[in-house]
């Protein structure tokens, strides 16, 4: 039996297609396959999946079946919809993710660039200027040789200057390939304590509050890692500056309140983050830090964002910094 559905999406008639064998309207398995896949729903039972037909012009188009195999009667009872629109609006979200993932890159591509002059200018410039002093010693008559060592050093620790900021940037945005995928955030938040003390080489006690039976979020690892890390190292970084004496981060992992993203809390003893610099923490080149290049953050908070997330503070938490993530559950 059929129903006037399949009838007129098909292009066939009741009676042509009473005539014709699932193979005849497949289109995107072959005979073989088809009769395989037939033995295997009479064995299971059932079966779901997506598959394309061909209508009687030769156009094909996507179809979403659901196949219930009834022993008693030996018929196999099938329910098809048209994916269609499911299709073309999945395409549209691929579409959207491509151009999202292309903005994330140009942003990033963006401040790398601007972060390579900001940083490179001011011991570029220094070098210059000490390199054409050291010139003007060397035209003279008698050029004091004390003098000039000293100058030549100055301009060898602006290079290192130059070098140092270089190295840290290259690798805070070598956040490498992948895609999103499921993950364990619970596991992932571990293996970054582990990272952090063994690859970081960071000293500190960690207070962990983890939901159980959390649902797996979709996000890339290895941004998810780095962004991790950054956090605790600011976070220690921040306690070891103002000498406290057992630092200490305190990381919760829960289901957000409307139940939608799963979130991360991080928490240190440090100074806190003054008021006045809230506002401007996730802004490219802004830092507290006296060695600082105002980067970490600003890309942290790209990189979330690029997920799905979000990633912010709360500046009036008392003591310490208080950051928080969110990361979508996978569908």
């Amino acid at each position: 039996e059929v129903n006037e559905a399949y009838v007129g999406q098909s292009g066939y008639s009741r009676e042509e297609l009473l005539h014709m064998r699932i193979s005849d309207l497949e289109a995107k398995e072959s005979p073989q396959e088809v009769q395989a896949h037939q033995g295997k729903i009479k064995r299971t039972g059932h079966d779901r999946f997506e598959t394309e037909h061909r209508r009687k012009d030769g156009t094909v188009w996507p179809a979403d079946v659901e196949a219930t195999y009834w022993p008693g009667l030996d018929l196999v009872y099938v329910f098809i919809m048209d994916a269609t629109e499911r299709k073309r609006a999945e395409r549209q979200a691929a579409e959207h993710r491509q151009e999202l993932e292309a903005l994330q890159k140009s942003q990033i591509a963006a401040h790398t660039a601007a972060a390579f002059a900001h940083e490179l200018n001011q011991p570029l410039g220094a070098i210059s200027s000490y390199t054409e002093a050291a010139l003007m010693m060397l035209g003279g008559a008698s050029p004091d040789l004390a003098r000039l060592r000293g100058t030549i050093e100055k301009s060898r620790d602006q290079a290192l200057r130059a070098g140092n900021p270089i190295r840290s940037l290259l690798e805070l945005l070598n956040t490498g390939s992948g895609t999103a995928q499921p993950l364990d955030l619970n596991h992932e938040i571990r293996d970054a304590l582990r990272l952090a003390r063994t690859d970081l080489d960071l000293d500190f006690h960690t207070r962990l509050t983890l939901e159980r039976g959390l649902s797996r979020v979709r996000a890339n690892r290895i941004h998810l890692q780095k962004v991790l890390l950054n956090l605790f190292h600011n976070a220690v970084e921040a306690m070891r500056d103002a000498h406290v004496p057992q630092p200490e981060v305190i990381i919760t992992v829960r289901t957000s309140r409307d139940g939608n993203v799963a979130q991360v809390t991080i928490r240190d003893h440090g100074p806190g983050i003054d008021p006045r610099d809230a506002g401007h923490l996730f802004e490219t080149f802004f830092t507290t830090k006296a060695k600082g290049i105002g980067m970490g953050l600003a890309i942290s908070r790209s990189l979330i964002e690029a997920n799905g997330g979000q990633l912010w503070c709360d500046p009036g938490q008392a003591p310490g910094a208080t950051f928080h993530l969110t990361l979508p559950f996978e569908k």
